[in-house]
């Protein structure tokens, strides 16, 4: 249910980025999919992993200048690393906000990723 739950409000964030809730659909997906990705059953789960950075990538993308997407980033960026996909990491890690609470540690995070790939 939580998946279908993540799912559904990553699609209306998704399909309609103009409606005037889906910030708040693209964040509820974020946090549900969260949830779900620290869950030591479910974390290993292609279909979890997958909707966690489906989901960050809407909010990201769709939202960038929100509240939650400065609060996201660097989650959306770890994500990214621990999929292995490194080059994308550094990026999002290198426009973590300096006033972000880990921004130092995304400075530190965006050149190793860079070193590793």
């Amino acid at each position: 249910m939580a998946i279908d739950a993540a799912t559904r409000f990553r699609a209306v964030a998704e399909d309609c980025p103009r409606f005037n809730r889906a910030l708040p659909a693209a964040s509820y997906a974020v946090e549900i999919a969260a949830q779900l990705a620290q869950d030591e059953s479910l974390a290993g789960r292609q279909e979890v992993q997958r909707l966690y950075v489906d989901a960050l990538r809407t909010l990201i993308d769709r939202f960038a200048d929100s509240e939650a997407a400065s609060y996201w980033r660097f989650f959306y960026a770890q994500a990214l690393a621990d999929y292995g996909l490194l080059d994308e990491a550094a990026d999002v890690y290198s426009e973590v906000y300096d006033a972000n609470p880990h921004a130092v540690l995304a400075r530190f995070r965006a050149v190793r990723c860079q070193v590793l790939s």
